[in-house]
């Protein structure tokens, strides 16, 4: 995923400190298909692991089926480099971070199969550092 620094008002963000029991008011429903996967616990996702499960999600479904990415990296974090004396301002910036609140749907996929759908969130979920489950629209 690419994100530029271009068109942010400001280039460092303060640290976003994340209330680990509070639960999502949005994003808690599936709106775009029949799959998804929910976060079962708050923390914050990096833009390689969020580009990681897209790929294995894309492999197990295949180029067909209706995908969708319900989160986006928009918090840009700093980090200084090794051996730096303190002080001298903040490091430059290092990675993208989207900060995720417990009980918010993650990704979706339109899928009738049922085994191919839990099988595809079953890969992806090794490839979180948060704790998942999928969660299923019935009609």
């Amino acid at each position: 995923m690419k994100s530029g620094l271009n068109n942010l008002k400001f280039r460092k963000h303060h640290i976003v400190y994340l209330n680990h029991n509070k639960v999502t008011q949005k994003s808690f429903k599936l709106n775009y298909g029949t799959f998804g996967i929910q976060a079962c616990e708050s923390g914050n996702l990096l833009a390689k692991q969020i580009e990681a499960i897209r790929k294995v999600i894309r492999r197990t479904t295949g180029k067909k089926t209706k995908f969708c990415i319900n989160v986006y990296p928009y918090h840009p974090v700093t980090k200084k480099p090794v051996a730096v004396r303190m002080g001298k301002g903040k490091g430059s910036h290092s990675h993208w971070v989207i900060p995720v609140k417990k009980g918010q749907i993650l990704y979706e996929i339109n899928l009738s199969n049922y085994r191919t759908g839990l099988l595809a969130f079953n890969k992806a979920k090794k490839k979180l550092p948060i704790k998942t489950k999928p969660q299923i629209f019935l009609y």
